[in-house]
């Protein structure tokens, strides 16, 4: 899945013309084989999927910082950077 990545590398150059320090972008839940990582394309292949804020948190020089909804019922929000993964910040 190369659109992930294409977002994201349009992500990265505007924040180096624009010389921005640190991103923050939501993240989607993962679902189904997406919890895997995989995708499965016409004609039964599997792929690896490239999410957007993943790509942007691993290949990015500046801060990055990935936010999702913790739920409903629990409060707060998952956060992801390079140093943290899966910080729940009750907020």
């Amino acid at each position: 899945m190369e659109e992930g990545r294409d977002k994201a590398c349009t992500i990265l150059h505007q924040s180096d013309v624009l010389g921005v320090d640190t991103i923050v972008v939501g993240q989607r839940r993962k679902i189904s084989m997406d919890i895997l990582g995989l995708h499965t394309w016409p004609g039964g292949r599997v792929a690896k999927a490239i999410d957007t804020a993943d790509y942007l948190i691993e290949n990015n020089k500046r801060t990055c910082v990935a936010v999702q909804k913790k739920g409903l019922e629990d409060g707060g929000y998952l956060l992801n950077s390079r140093t943290h993964k899966n910080f729940w910040l009750l907020a």
